[in-house]
Parts: structure tokens; sequence; C-alpha cells
């Protein structure tokens, strides 16, 4: 669940996502090798490739921290250097939910938050690519309840601008 005010972490599923999403490559190119050398080269796969990746993620994943308030959404990270980036509730631009097979059988959702700040946009070699400003990884329940929470938030925009008519006698 998420709290207002206090400091939020990642799903703790996130983990399990990323330890199956690496295992399975390491045990489909153990399965490759002979019936004799599969325990070899899955525990060689296992130690060399899958330890290092894992110690990046928890690494990466929990030093991430976030803080909801009443509009504005501030989101920490960094292990040995901290950034922060705030973004108020009327800034953000799109809200996008995205959710993998493995994501969707673990109940993680990943919550892209854009602004319409330009250091999203990525240019390289000629074509253009738009980053998210605030990426969370949360419980598909809790990432729901703060998309609403954003929208609902948000200051409303008027969908039609009310246009003026002149009247003019001849």
């Amino acid at each position: 669940m998420i709290v207002l005010n206090a400091e939020n972490k990642y799903s703790p599923k996130l983990y399990f996502v990323i330890l199956l999403s690496t295992l399975i490559p390491i045990l489909f190119f153990s399965l490759l090798g002979t019936s004799k050398g599969f325990i070899a080269i899955f525990i060689f796969l296992l130690f060399i490739v899958e330890m290092p990746i894992m110690v990046y993620f928890i690494f990466k994943f929990d030093s991430v921290s976030f803080v909801v308030d009443e509009n504005k959404i501030t989101i920490n990270k960094g292990v040995f250097t901290r950034r922060s980036d705030t973004m108020t509730f009327d800034r953000i631009q799109n809200i996008e939910c995205v959710t993998s097979m493995l994501m969707g059988i673990f109940g993680v959702t990943r919550l892209n938050l854009w602004t319409a700040s330009p250091s999203q946009v990525v240019i390289t070699e000629g074509t253009s690519q738009n980053i998210a400003q605030g990426v969370l990884f949360l419980d598909s329940p809790d990432a729901d309840w703060l998309k609403n929470y954003i929208l609902n938030k948000r200051a409303p925009t008027p969908l039609t601008t009310p246009v003026m008519q002149s009247t003019s006698t001849l």
C-alpha cells in the first residue's frame, strides 16, 4: 500500500521477476549442452552471469524510494550519489502502466511518468526516443491507485475553449 507523505519502496515481488527473467535463459542455454554437462554449464552460468546481474539489480532497485504527497511525487534514487526528481501532478502529461507476462504473474506493474521536460528526449543517429522522467515498479493495485490519484489531483484542464461569437448587423 502506498502511504502518503512517507517513504515508499519498490515491490519486493520485483526481485522474483528479475530472478526468473535471468534464470530462464540460463536454464535454456544449459539444456543445449550434453546431459552430463548440463549441471556444470548451469552452475557456471549461474555464478558467472546470474550472480552479478542479481547484485546489480538489488543495488539498483533497493536504492529507489518515492514520496507521494497532496500535489507532487518525489523519486529518490542512487547508491553512491543520490538523485531526487520532484514532479508536481499538474506538470505530469502522461502516465503509462506497463505489465509484461512475467510481471503479470507476480502482480507487478511498471508506472512511467512523463512531463514536458526536454531532458526526456534522447536523440541518437537521427532518431529520437522519449524516456520517462519517473519510473516506478509497484504492485499492480498500487500502480492503479497511484495513477488514479495523480489523475484526480491534477488541475482540471478545459476540453474545449469557449469561442466568442460576434454579431454584426448589416
